[in-house]
């Protein structure tokens, strides 16, 4: 007669060969582990080098580079670069980065303009935001932010005649960079399609805005214009502060707020948008 075995003796009846297969299993995963641990760290060490790929390569140590460039008085600012701009007697520019990216931004010089670019296009395992260019200069007439980054005056900015502009064309140039200027000048014109949001303060004798399209806004109690022209297509508002005239027309839902009542006021309103006198 056949005896029944108890449930311990048929667990504990394992033979050897599979016991001795078991631990070559373990062994074999501790092996594996091992390998990927030694492949993850020689990948880290990799990633803080210039040579390193752009999504995994890390920026290290921020450095300073001063470039030297023709002469300009247009500015064009690319993605992934934030503009600081200062008014001097001498042209300088200034690229500040991390080392490892730093030979992946391009500066160069074409019909007046300098134009701001950064080829480090992917950054899973570095901070955002990371290049900045500071300019010095005599003279600027006009600064195009095609950026998602700012654009900001360290100090006053005196250029006689300053052209912001901050329109979107597909994926080639950005509309949503926002600007932190200090101005005093004659002649300052605005043109907007995206959603940036310009803050601006100082003084001007004349200020154009032009808001043809997307939630653009001007932020600009603080920014006294002699003389203001508007057009109003953005579904954002406009902040103004005339002294002597406004005059323009609004297309759109967003509103032209003017925090003073000039002597000659013509404004076509034309949509949802309103005028309105605080």
């Amino acid at each position: 007669m056949l005896k029944s075995l108890s449930p311990n003796k048929m667990i504990n009846s394992e033979p050897a060969c599979g016991r001795k297969a078991t631990c070559e299993r373990l062994k074999q995963n501790r092996h594996m582990k091992k390998i990927v641990y030694l492949i993850c760290l020689i990948s880290l060490i990799s990633c803080n080098s210039e040579d390193a790929g752009d999504c995994f390569q890390t920026a290290g140590d921020i450095i300073q580079q001063e470039i030297d460039v023709p002469i300009f008085s247009r500015i064009l600012v690319q993605k992934k670069v934030e503009l600081i701009i200062s008014e001097g007697p001498v042209q300088k520019v200034i690229v500040e980065t991390g080392k490892n990216l730093m030979p992946d931004i391009e500066i160069q010089v074409i019909d007046n303009q300098i134009i701001l670019e950064n080829h480090n296009t992917c950054n899973i395992v570095r901070d955002y935001g990371l290049t900045k260019v500071y300019i010095t200069s005599p003279n600027i007439t006009e600064i195009r932010n095609a950026s998602e980054l700012n654009v900001t005056s360290n100090g006053i900015l005196t250029f006689p005649s300053l052209y912001l502009r901050s329109t979107g064309e597909k994926a080639k140039f950005l509309g949503v960079g926002d600007w932190h200027l200090t101005i005093e000048n004659e002649n300052v014109v605005i043109w907007s399609n995206g959603i940036s949001t310009f803050f601006i303060n100082g003084t001007t004798t004349n200020l154009n805005i032009s808001f043809t399209d997307g939630d653009t806004r001007f932020e600009g109690e603080n920014f006294i214009a002699q003389n203001v022209k508007v057009s109003q297509v953005s579904s954002n508002d406009i902040l103004i502060n005339p002294i002597q005239s406004l005059k323009g027309s609004i297309h759109s839902v967003g509103n032209v707020i003017s925090f003073n009542t000039p002597p000659i006021v013509e404004v076509d309103v034309q949509s949802k948008g309103e005028l309105i006198f605080k």
